[in-house]
């Protein structure tokens, strides 16, 4: 399988966003950013349909979970906790450099 292939339906699966994925496969995000948006439109067109409407709405929603992480930093920051762990310890996908096929 095509590696575009396969970074189009990770990210569709784990509805996850061009950073995770770049993350996962080892890649850059620029080069994911690639594949999801040139490459599949004339690999797979259908495909390429789907995966728009998720980066639509990880655009849409980029700007809450920014939000929320500047929130938990300053939450943390007057605890004492450490953020980057709980914001690790609350993602539903956890980056791994393993390939899923």
């Amino acid at each position: 399988m095509r590696i575009e292939l396969e970074v189009a339906r990770y990210y569709l699966t784990h509805r996850s966003t061009v950073r995770e994925c770049a993350i996962i496969f080892g890649k850059s995000k620029s080069t994911i950013h690639n594949f999801l948006h040139t490459k599949l439109k004339t690999l797979n067109p259908e495909l390429y349909k789907k995966v728009s409407v998720l980066a639509r709405l990880n655009f849409n929603e980029k700007h809450i979970r920014g939000g929320n992480a500047t929130k938990l930093k300053h939450q943390c920051s007057l605890t004492g906790l450490n953020a980057a762990h709980h914001i690790m310890v609350k993602r539903t996908v956890t980056p791994t450099k393993e390939r899923i096929t």
